[in-house]
């Protein structure tokens, strides 16, 4: 009980730190939503547009009562825009995890079981694709995979085909630091004596390998796919405008355009939200396990 009351009051604390954080750096942003406005409709006028965001004890009391405001140029609720954009970067974070753990787990294992020349290339390679940016990753893919040999389209969000290609982007990068992740913990693991004994009693290499190595290098690989997931979840801007999905990343990006700052206000706060309460989680859970 103490720990979930402890677990609550960082969480308020920190939470109340980035909104505070986030105020005063919005505050400094140059621009007006205004000047995207076409016509005069009076919202010129408006404290959002002359003064960025209302006071800030009026926001925080808005927030403590769960108003997030209006969209200046949608006119829509802020919150009914992100619950719009919440499935779709849901639907592609959680491809993106699950593609890349498909690519690094196998690959991983296998570094981390024949050293050499396979492994040592393995690395090289993962460390390389790690290095390249996201976006010139999602490039590459668009001119082999969209126009040289079109085989999927670019922005077709709507088809099943439309999500392979910004999956792809997003997994390629993280799998290669997943591979070295778990190459690391496995490779320390496998030279444990309990693996050596499980191996000698005629135990077959896999099920040594999933019934006593892996509950053992769990945890780091755990965290880096929770640490991740946030990321993805909350905003892989760069690839979701490059091919036009309809998530939190690319909303973020066009309310900068538009300077349309009760909606950034609202997802750099769920942005830092969501990093503080997955790393407590995480935390919690090492802990208890």
């Amino acid at each position: 009980m103490l720990g979930i009351l402890l677990f609550l009051t960082e969480l308020l604390i920190l939470s109340f730190a980035v909104f505070s954080f986030t105020y005063g750096a919005i505050k400094f942003i140059p621009g007006s939503a205004s000047l995207f406005l076409q016509e005069d409709t009076g919202l010129a006028q408006s404290t959002y547009l002359n003064d960025a965001l209302p006071a800030y004890s009026e926001l925080l009391k808005n927030f403590i009562h769960f108003d997030f405001g209006k969209s200046i140029l949608l006119k829509k609720e802020v919150s009914t825009l992100v619950l719009e954009r919440l499935p779709y970067s849901l639907i592609l974070s959680s491809s993106a995890i699950f593609l890349s753990l498909l690519i690094s787990l196998p690959i991983g294992i296998l570094c981390a079981q024949k050293k050499g020349i396979f492994q040592k290339t393995t690395v090289w390679i993962s460390t390389l694709i790690h290095c390249i940016p996201s976006f010139a990753l999602a490039t590459f893919l668009i001119l082999i995979f969209a126009i040289q040999v079109p085989l999927f389209p670019v922005t077709s969000y709507k088809q099943f085909s439309g999500i392979i290609l910004p999956t792809t982007a997003l997994a390629l990068s993280f799998s290669a630091l997943l591979i070295r992740i778990i190459e690391s913990s496995f490779s320390l693991e496998l030279e444990k004596d309990y693996v050596r004994t499980a191996l000698a009693k005629g135990i077959s290499t896999s099920g040594v390998l999933l019934k006593h190595v892996l509950p053992n290098v769990y945890k780091p690989i755990l965290v880096t796919v929770t640490m991740q997931f946030g990321y993805l979840l909350s905003g892989a801007l760069i690839i979701e405008t490059i091919f036009e999905w309809p998530g939190l990343g690319s909303l973020f990006y066009e309310s900068i355009l538009r300077r349309d700052y009760p909606v950034i206000f609202f997802l750099v706060f769920i942005v830092g939200f969501l990093f503080i309460f997955i790393n407590n989680v995480q935390d919690r859970v090492n802990k208890w396990t």
